[in-house]
């Protein structure tokens, strides 16, 4: 419950480079000491202030006062109002000029320029410049005070009125003032929920055009985000539109269907959207579907007039078997055929299928036919292999014995967040290996397909029955369903030691069932019962025992979770191994958030500037407080990054990390919860990802039968096109499949308690 404090700041404890974050030692009128913790935009030292907040207890810190809101005791004194003057926030005023100040109008001084600055005309060697120097700053610095504690009064926290003030500074409030909804693509955890509240207490209408406009296309673009579509019905948008837009509203104030469509015609007219048939489009969608399409079929019909005999084939693999002591079988043997004699193919199969084997004959036998070998630079040269992320990449070249790299290093992605290589600027390669390609969404395989040759030949490679990617779009699914591409479909388990079950738990799962005679009987696979009370004990038992033997907990065991909230959700798990196994006292604060030296953290977004990506898991080596800048030192697979603290919102504690962070990497060792707090989440292609990332034991907490009621929980159907443009470019003739439901629930969709993160918060912290 919050409480006023009437305290003087003393002196700074602690100042954030990187945001308005202060940690602040203050006496009380009682002349106790007592620690403030807060954004604060400005603070005189040794002047009153009313602070509301609350006592916090912080083990290292012990007692603290954590700031909501506060604004300037009233200056009525002497004393307060000549420290105020000469504190450095008014420029050109020093003691004597503010003893001075004070002499001539008293206690009323401040309100006394302000309503007439020439009254400091009477002092002895005061400038007009400098009296209008002086009037500015105390009209700049009230503003700011009253700023900040208005935009408080609207129920902003003390983070988010941070980050309105790095982004727009002193003309933060006028400038959301006259937009709102600005704030929606301009600054991080703002969604149309939180805009529109502001809105609507600045006084915007609920029926302003405005206002409905940018509800209705947030509600396209966010519905898309969250649910992987490209696209919308027109009933799902009118109808999930009327849903937020009404949210909280009295029957009179009611948004109508009329409003809505008008608005949909308006931002159709302004092409803010693409509309097709009865289908409503984020433009960028829309485009980059068609591009796929069409860049697909440009590769696909290219001429080569090189097609090799099968005996000719067989006869040439016979070279590659020896080299590397290996039989394919005859489903193998078709699936590299068939990259060879087509321009684009695709390889699809679970965990043990080969695929990787495959593509190994591929690459060696295309060698070979060129008389070459895979180790010649010249032919290395007409390589390209890429995956979405740097740990597939990275086991990708490993196992195939050429560099691999993510797709957008591949695609040159710079600073300026753009790609090198376009439609303008051919990728330099002939072969181009693609793996992982379930996780690819539509954009990235837009950009990809622009970029590569017509003449190229490219090797589609991906597990259908994993995850889709997070963004939107089902490219891997719609390539295959369209018939138009070759594709082999791996079913035979290649590689399964005696001593594993893993494999043929996955193999079970991919088809609706739990084959349970597998768990606890051999070395790899255990389920252990548990509710929600106690598995995170459970997990922390095992991370303990897994210690004991002389485990790494950085590089050799990876706990896999569906969710961030929750008692057991990633968040929790993350916290309770930070408190229990790093003893670390370096360390470094941002609110709520500590990092230690030695934690095991995620990257969760791309930075080219630092070379690092989306999904890339490293370890803190150093944290360093300098007078210039706090920054961390982490390292990535060997690679050491320097690590402002200004960019800690891009990291996060990866003891735990989602599902969906987990595909493309594999791990000796997966720990993973099964309950009913996930229950909304548990679907069989979440369960077969998780359970495939583990290369030598899997270990299970939770519910038998939340797991045997999940496996059989088919995934939402993605809505789009794709499938239908690679059938038919021109015109879409063949049946869209639409979900059968004219309203979109999406819970998230007003960021309660989520600053703005999409419903992916859930399975990608982004």
């Amino acid at each position: 419950m919050s409480e006023e404090l009437v305290a003087k700041p003393k002196s700074k404890i602690f100042e954030s480079d990187d945001s308005l974050y202060k940690v602040i030692k203050a006496k009380t009128k009682s002349d106790e000491d007592i620690v403030l913790v807060g954004f604060f935009p400005s603070l005189t030292y040794d002047i009153y202030y009313r602070f509301i907040g609350e006592k916090t207890i912080n083990p290292k810190y012990g007692v603290q006062f954590k700031v909501e809101t506060y604004k300037r005791d009233d200056l009525n004194d002497k004393d307060g109002i000549i420290l105020y003057l000469s504190s450095g926030l008014i420029k050109g005023v020093g003691i004597k000029s503010a003893e001075k100040i004070y002499e001539l109008l008293g206690d009323n001084a401040i309100n006394e320029i302000i309503n007439d600055k020439n009254v400091l005309k009477a002092i002895k060697g005061f400038s007009q410049e400098k009296i209008n120097t002086i009037y500015d700053s105390l009209i700049l610095n009230q503003r700011l005070e009253k700023a900040y504690v208005e935009l408080y009064s609207y129920g902003l926290t003390p983070n988010m009125v941070g980050k309105l003030y790095q982004q727009y500074g002193d003309n933060t409030l006028p400038l959301i003032k006259e937009n709102p909804y600005r704030l929606i693509y301009e600054v991080n955890g703002f969604g149309f929920s939180k805009a529109d509240n502001l809105a609507l207490s600045f006084g915007f209408s609920r029926h302003s055009k405005k206002r409905i406009e940018e509800g209705v296309l947030y509600t396209l673009y966010e519905v898309c985000e969250q649910k992987g579509f490209t696209f919308l019905t027109d009933n799902q948008l009118i109808n999930s539109s009327i849903q937020i837009l009404n949210k909280g509203a009295v029957e009179v104030d009611l948004v109508q269907n009329s409003e809505v469509i008008d608005a949909i015609t308006l931002l159709i007219k302004s092409q803010k959207f693409i509309k097709e048939d009865n289908r409503y489009y984020p433009k960028a969608l829309y485009e980059a579907e068609c591009s796929v399409a069409s860049n697909i079929l440009r590769i696909k019909s290219y001429d080569k007039n090189k097609i090799y005999s099968l005996d000719m084939l067989n006869e040439k693999l016979k070279d590659v078997e020896a080299t590397y002591n290996i039989r394919y079988t005859e489903g193998q043997k078709d699936a590299i055929f068939s990259a060879i004699n087509n321009n684009i193919s695709i390889i699809t199969g679970g965990p043990g299928t080969g695929k990787t084997t495959i593509v190994k004959g591929i690459l060696n036998l295309l060698a070979v036919l060129n008389n070459k070998s895979i180790t010649d630079d010249e032919f290395r040269h007409r390589l390209v292999l890429c995956a979405p992320t740097g740990r597939a990449a990275l086991r990708l070249g490993h196992q195939c014995m050429v560099e691999a790299q993510t797709i957008h290093k591949t695609l040159g992605y710079n600073y300026a967040l753009e790609f090198e290589y376009n439609e303008s600027h051919k990728i330099n390669g002939d072969i181009i290996v693609i793996d992982e390609f379930s996780m690819v969404d539509v954009e990235l395989c837009d950009a990809l397909f622009k970029a590569i040759k017509t003449e190229a030949r490219v090797i589609i490679v991906g597990d259908s029955n994993q995850l889709p990617s997070v963004g939107p779009g089902n490219v891997l699914y719609d390539l295959i369903e369209s018939n138009i591409i070759n594709t082999t479909k791996l079913t035979d388990i290649m590689r399964q030691d005696d001593d594993s079950s893993i494999i043929e738990l996955c193999q079970g799962v991919s088809k609706s069932f739990v084959p349970y005679n597998l768990f606890n009987k051999k070395s790899d696979l255990y389920f252990y019962p548990a509710d929600s009370t106690a598995t995170l004990e459970k997990i922390l038992i095992f991370v303990q025992a897994f210690l004991n033997k002389g485990g790494s907990i950085l590089n050799d065991l990876q706990i896999l979770a569906p969710m961030y909230a929750g008692p057991c959700g990633i968040n929790a798990i993350n916290k309770a191994i930070q408190d229990k196994f790093n003893d670390e006292t370096i360390s470094i604060t941002r609110g709520s958030r500590i990092f230690k030296r030695l934690d095991k953290v995620l990257q969760l977004k791309n930075d080219p500037e630092k070379g690092i990506m989306n999904g890339d898991i490293g370890y803190i080596d150093s944290i360093s407080h300098t007078d210039e800048m706090d920054y961390l030192m982490i390292r990535f697979d060997n690679v050491l990054v320097k690590y402002p603290a200004k960019d800690l919102d891009d990291l996060t504690l990866a003891y735990a990390i989602s599902i969906h962070k987990s595909q493309g990497s594999e791990y000796k060792n997966v720990i993973m919860p099964i309950l009913s707090d996930y229950f909304v989440m548990m679907k069989r292609k979440l369960i077969y990802t998780a359970f495939s990332r583990a290369k030598e034991k899997l270990i299970l907490i939770g519910d038998y039968k939340i797991l045997a009621q999940a496996v059989k929980r088919t995934d939402d159907i993605r809505q789009t096109t794709l499938y239908n443009r690679l059938y038919n470019k021109r015109s879409l003739t063949k049946k869209v499949i639409y979900i059968d439901d004219p309203n979109i629930p999406f819970s998230t969709l007003g960021e309660e308690g989520m600053e703005g993160i999409t419903p992916y918060t859930f399975m990608t912290k982004d």
